[in-house]
């Protein structure tokens, strides 16, 4: 399982939502979600482990990317103060979503073996220990931890060695669809 997304997630869309009404810019929920996930996989796919850093140190350039994709020409500096003070006022954090638990804990119960394999900096754990997931996973692999990433077949490698499988007895699931060297290191089990 990936965690980010697929397991849990942030309110990070209802913040960029009143964050643009402070503008008197008005975009859906819905564009506002895709061009989220259009700037996580240009991240993930184009500036590897730029994500799972220091938020301080990519911001802007997200900010800037995100709002690419939602066709705006705002000043990012700006922007950031006002989702700053937006979240002040709010409950933040990751959440896990309401059907994550109950699904890991009945995967389980038919006998399957969960494990965790995501691009995360050094609080995933802690994540994973507030939701309560911790205790459905039988192995966790994080990229700041173990020094690899995903889409580097060498982290898959990683998990299957480490949960003693074969690619053959796995299956990944997450939001994105994972390509080009995440394909090749899954080959066996689609070919």
């Amino acid at each position: 399982m990936d965690l980010g997304y697929t397991l849990v997630k942030t309110h990070r869309e209802e913040v960029y939502f009143k964050t643009l009404q402070v503008f008197d810019v008005s975009k859906t929920l819905d564009e506002i979600t895709i061009a989220y996930h259009l700037a996580d996989k240009l991240f993930m796919r184009e500036f590897r482990g730029v994500l799972g850093k220091d938020s301080r140190s990519f911001m802007p350039w997200y900010v800037g990317v995100l709002n690419y994709y939602l066709q705006l020409s705002l000043p990012i500096e700006d922007i950031i103060q006002v989702q700053q003070r937006i979240l002040k006022d709010s409950v933040t954090g990751w959440r896990a979503f309401d059907f994550s638990k109950p699904t890991l804990r009945y995967l389980r119960e038919l006998g399957y073996k969960v494990g965790l394999i995501s691009n995360w900096d050094n609080t995933a754990r802690e994540v994973l220990r507030r939701n309560q997931l911790d205790e459905e996973m039988a192995e966790i692999v994080i990229s700041s931890e173990v020094k690899l990433e995903k889409p580097d077949p060498a982290i898959f490698t990683y998990a299957l060695q480490k949960a003693g499988v074969t690619a053959q007895q796995s299956l990944y699931v997450g939001e994105m669809w994972l390509e080009g060297l995440v394909q090749s290191a899954l080959q066996p089990i689609v070919g």
